[in-house]
């Protein structure tokens, strides 16, 4: 006897079918999951699309040496927007995790200025940049060989985590964010005291 798949409850979508492709690293299967979702007009929720990009994002964590391998993380880059924008499209209020995977996948593709992007598509549909959001365009700086962009957007989030801690008058934090700006500081300069 068969069991029923599980199925979201606040949109009757079968979660655990992506996320059981992301942990097998099948991105192809994950893809094929979604689209049978769309052909039978299954609704999708924001929970189900992080789990594809998330999915996509996997699948470009290895090293890129063959010419083909790049091919492939555009195409996997491509889906994962293409998910955003058909969630969007129907009226799926997406979360920072998905962002924030979905800028991933851009620094994994070494496709930097759609990191950045996707950060200015969470500003205009008011999500707050996090520290979650940070690291994952430090990150995205990083796989995309750009560590002074990465020291520059780390600088950033400290200033806002400073200004954060002064408004919210907590010296604790405000101790912690200067400290962290001198470890910043002292980094760059090499290690040099």
């Amino acid at each position: 006897m068969r069991t029923p798949p599980l199925r979201s409850s606040a949109t009757n979508t079968p979660s655990h079918v992506p996320a059981v492709c992301k942990s097998v690293g099948n991105v192809d299967k994950a893809y094929r999951v979604y689209l049978e979702l769309k052909g039978s007009r299954v609704p999708v929720d924001s929970h189900v699309v992080g789990v594809l990009i998330a999915t996509c994002a996997e699948a470009m964590k290895r090293d890129l040496t063959v010419v083909h391998e790049r091919k492939e993380q555009f195409v996997l880059l491509e889906r994962a927007f293409q998910y955003v924008a058909d969630a969007e499209a129907a009226g799926v209020v997406l979360q920072a995790p998905v962002w924030n995977s979905l800028m991933v996948c851009a620094g994994r593709s070494g496709e930097l200025n759609r990191a950045f992007e996707v950060l200015q598509m969470m500003q205009q549909r008011g999500i707050p940049a996090g520290a979650t959001t940070y690291g994952s365009l430090i990150e995205s700086c990083v796989c995309a060989r750009q560590p002074d962009k990465a020291l520059r957007v780390f600088e950033v989030a400290m200033a806002k985590v400073r200004v954060a801690a002064v408004q919210e008058g907590n010296p604790a934090t405000a101790r912690g964010a200067r400290d962290h700006a001198y470890l910043a500081r002292w980094a760059r300069r090499g290690g040099a005291a």
